[in-house]
C-alpha cells in the first residue's frame, strides 16, 4: 500500500514515547513554559483512548471515530488542563482510534495556527506530519529491549531520544522556537 506523503509542519513539535507514565506531559509542559512570553503557543493531546469526559467545548465529533475539544479548565487533571496551567494560550484534545487519525488531524489542523508554535503530545501524528522538531522518550526497560542505543539514536522519525529517568533540561536548554521552526541545537554546541 502506497501511503500519502507527509506534511511538513515546521511549527509543530511533537512529542511522543513508549508507554504510559514516561514523563511526555512533563516534557511537553515543560517546553510550553519554556515558551511563556515569546508569544503564543498551542498544545495538543491526542488519545487513542476514549473515555467519558466533561469538556464543554466539543468542536468536532464523528460517533465512536473522533472528538475534538478545547480545553478550557487549568482545574481538570487532565494532561490538557496541565497544559493549560503550563501557559498554552489554547489547549486541544483529541480522542480518535487510529482508523480515523486523519480525519481527526484534518479537523484539528483547521484550528491551529500555522505561525505559531504548536506542542502535540501523540504517539501516531507521526504518520501524517513530519514536525520540524520530534521528541521521543524511552521507558528504561523499552530501551533494553526493543532498541539498542545506536538504533534509538539514529530512529528517523525522532531529532532526540531521552530516557524516562533523563532530566529534562539539558534537552529544554537546547530548544528554541526561531522564524516559525523549531530548532534543537547540537548536545556540544
Amino acid at each position: 500500500m502506497i501511503r500519502p506523503e507527509k506534511t511538513y509542519c515546521p511549527n509543530i513539535l511533537t512529542v511522543s514515547g513508549t508507554g504510559r507514565k514516561v514523563g511526555k506531559t512533563t516534557l511537553a509542559c515543560s517546553i510550553i513554559k519554556m515558551m511563556r512570553g515569546k508569544g503564543k503557543v498551542t498544545g495538543v493531546k491526542i488519545s487513542p483512548h476514549f473515555h467519558d469526559v466533561d469538556y464543554e467545548n466539543s468542536i468536532a465529533e464523528k460517533s465512536g471515530a473522533y472528538a475534538v475539544y478545547q480545553e478550557d479548565r487549568m482545574d481538570r487533571g487532565k494532561d490538557s488542563s496541565q497544559m493549560l496551567a503550563a501557559g498554552a494560550d489554547k489547549v486541544y484534545y483529541v480522542q480518535t482510534n487510529d482508523q480515523n487519525l486523519r480525519d481527526a488531524w484534518e479537523q484539528l489542523s483547521e484550528l491551529l495556527d500555522k505561525d505559531a508554535p504548536v506542542i502535540i503530545e501523540s504517539g501516531r501524528i507521526h504518520e501524517l506530519v513530519r514536525p520540524g522538531l520530534s521528541l521521543l522518550l524511552i521507558h528504561p526497560e523499552k530501551y533494553n529491549e526493543e532498541m539498542n542505543p545506536k538504533k534509538a539514536e539514529s530512529h528517523p522519525d525522532f531529532a532526540e531520544v531521552i530516557l524516562e529517568e533523563e532530566n529534562f533540561e539539558p534537552v529544554i536548554s537546547r530548544i528554541s522556537y526561531v522564524d516559525g521552526n523549531w530548532i534543537l541545537k547540537e548536545k556540544y554546541d
